[in-house]
């Protein structure tokens, strides 16, 4: 069976379920000053404008959407991702004052918020406070004041939407054109984030039980730098899917020994994914998947193509 490769393409990592390596189309993004604001890095090289083509077999995911051309994290990201053909999206998730769960990266709204000029943050519902809930941990916040800030264009306003909002929308997304009808998503839980547990747990059950006919549980993994909080989950959820995030400065065979137990191991792309590391985690029941770093020049299909010769298919 085919084993996920995450690559990036833009500024987001895709991952790509590799039975037969494609090759993979590129092109320079045209991203807007606005959507420049909104992620925080600007993609210089992305997936083509339109659908992509000619991958073959591959699984492509969005790094928390389509993040060259939308706002990260966001469900214009996530629909555009998919309108470009991709099976799935990977996001990030974070948990407010009254415990809802919600799409986001960062522990402040302050880097995504969409700024007018260079001192005023528009919102969708600007409140007296906003510049003080910007800087503020999300986690002391309630989610009626979160979704009050634009996290999309100024063209577009859109607060950080709920992570059952996000599967909603995944998973009842219809389009003829759509490369696959069966979608999947990596929800990146962060490290240290145990209080996120039980209401992530609760909505992932609530959210089988109102889309039964939607998705199976194998169709939403879990992934995290923290190997404890995981574990954790990977016992309360037993029926999904659940990795341990390396960077490459972590990536060592003794790593495996501390998965066991888990679905699999997430590798930073680097010359340290060997074969010899991929067998030994495949011994130990661990599929193996990859992420890369477009800073690092590690994003382009011949590291794809390293990485399935090291045995990562």
């Amino acid at each position: 069976m085919a084993r996920p490769v995450l690559l990036a393409i833009g500024s987001g990592i895709l991952a790509f379920e590799i039975f037969a390596l494609a090759r993979l189309l590129r092109t320079r993004a045209g991203v807007s000053k606005a959507e420049r604001r909104a992620t925080g890095h600007v993609s210089t090289v992305s997936p083509q404008t339109h659908r992509l083509k000619d991958t073959g077999d591959m699984h492509v995911f969005g790094h928390r959407g389509a993040s060259a051309h939308r706002p990260e994290n966001t469900l214009s990201a996530v629909r555009h991702a998919l309108e470009l053909g991709a099976h799935g999206v990977e996001v990030d998730v974070q948990l407010s004052k009254d415990h809802k769960v919600f799409v986001l990266h960062d522990t402040t709204l302050e880097r995504t918020a969409q700024w007018e000029g260079s001192k005023h943050p528009a919102a969708v519902g600007a409140g007296p406070h906003l510049k003080d809930i910007l800087t503020t941990h999300v986690g002391s916040l309630d989610y009626s004041e979160i979704k009050d800030v634009n996290v999309g264009s100024a063209e577009y306003p859109e607060a950080a939407p709920l992570l059952l909002d996000v599967l909603e929308y995944l998973f009842s997304f219809n389009d003829m054109h759509a490369r696959a009808a069966r979608r999947r998503i990596l929800v990146e839980v962060k490290a240290d984030n145990h209080e996120i547990l039980e209401p992530l747990v609760q909505l992932i059950v609530e959210a089988r039980d109102q889309m039964r006919n939607s998705f199976h549980a194998p169709d939403i993994a879990f992934i995290s730098f923290d190997v404890p909080l995981i574990k954790r989950l990977a016992g309360l959820l037993p029926d999904h899917e659940h990795y341990a995030i390396f960077d490459e400065k972590d990536t060592d065979v003794e790593k495996v020994e501390i998965c066991k137990g888990l679905s699999g191991i997430d590798l930073e792309v680097s010359t340290k994914v060997s074969s010899q590391l991929v067998h030994r985690a495949k011994e130990s029941g661990l599929k193996t998947i990859t992420w890369v770093s477009r800073r690092k020049g590690t994003d382009g299909p011949q590291w794809a193509r390293r990485m399935q010769d090291a045995g990562v298919q």
